[in-house]
């Protein structure tokens, strides 16, 4: 359950740091301190998506990157 969830909270943490982690996780409504129990589901996904996408507006190219490593 949840790894391709918790990966990108990984990735974002790494590469763009806690504050832009906790807004996606807030956006998403997806806590990243739960995220390896949470389904990967195609609603979950998609929730980390548009808060990806809302967040890290500005970093396209590592957005895509981010993106495809979910999905």
């Amino acid at each position: 359950m949840g790894q391709k969830i918790f990966r990108a909270f990984e990735i974002i943490h790494n590469n763009f740091g806690l504050y832009e982690r906790m807004r996606i996780s807030m956006i998403s409504n997806i806590p990243s301190s739960t995220s390896k129990e949470i389904p990967d589901s195609p609603e979950n996904i998609s929730k980390m998506e548009a808060a990806i996408k809302e967040v890290l507006t500005g970093h396209n190219d590592k957005i895509d990157l981010l993106i495809k490593s979910i999905r």
